[in-house]
């Protein structure tokens, strides 16, 4: 239909054994100059949000790290020409072997100023059963995969630091979030970088 967003369900894997797991996904492209949200849109939008219908266990979908938008002085996070949303799926150790339904209920909001909501139903299958191997879209998950956050914070550090020992009431000083990575880092052939996207309010109690 005659909207800015084109919405397909798409998975990693061809078919999928009884016990095994693949990864199921809802891929959303945007026309030029829309865009869709993360999960803190920041000070306008709506994430977007998916309910999913597959043979067993679906992890919680995962955003990968958004873009920076600003309009009409406002300030939100979000993505511009696709994203690609994504869970891992835990198939039962007792399902049947054959093709198996699998669907996703979504809704989004997508601005380029003016907003316009979006919601789709859709429908595809897997097959459980023995010989899968990576389909067409698992390259796609892998590059959105690589783009999700990292929990984990081993080998990094993260500290605040004044320019003011104690300040008055009123009186202006300077905070810096310092952030460093591990050593390894600069021997490591990929090349990393520190993105704060949404800090919050400073906020001094008397």
């Amino acid at each position: 239909k005659n909207h800015p967003v084109h919405a397909r369900l798409i998975v990693d894997r061809t078919a999928v054994a009884p016990g095994g797991t693949f990864r199921v996904g809802l891929h959303l492209t945007q026309d030029a100059g829309w865009h869709t949200y993360w999960k803190s849109p920041g000070e306008i939008g709506l994430p977007t949000s998916i309910t999913w219908n597959v043979p067993g266990d679906a992890e919680p979908y995962q955003y990968p790290v958004p873009q920076r938008f600003e309009q009409e002085e406002m300030v939100s996070f979000g993505y511009d020409g696709g994203v690609l949303l994504f869970s891992e799926v835990k198939v039962p150790e007792d399902a049947a072997t054959g093709e198996v339904a699998i669907g996703a209920e979504a809704d989004w909001l997508v601005c380029d100023p003016s907003c316009i909501p979006g919601r789709v139903s859709l429908a595809s299958t897997i097959t459980v059963g023995p010989g899968g191997e990576p389909s067409a879209f698992a390259p796609l998950f892998d590059h959105f995969a690589a783009q999700h956050p990292v929990d984990d914070l081993d080998g990094h550090q993260a500290r605040l630091v004044l320019s003011e020992q104690g300040v008055g009431a009123f009186a202006p000083f300077t905070a810096v979030l310092e952030l460093k990575g591990p050593a390894k880092i600069a021997t490591d052939t990929a090349r990393y970088a520190f993105a704060p996207i949404a800090i919050g309010d400073w906020m001094i109690n008397e």
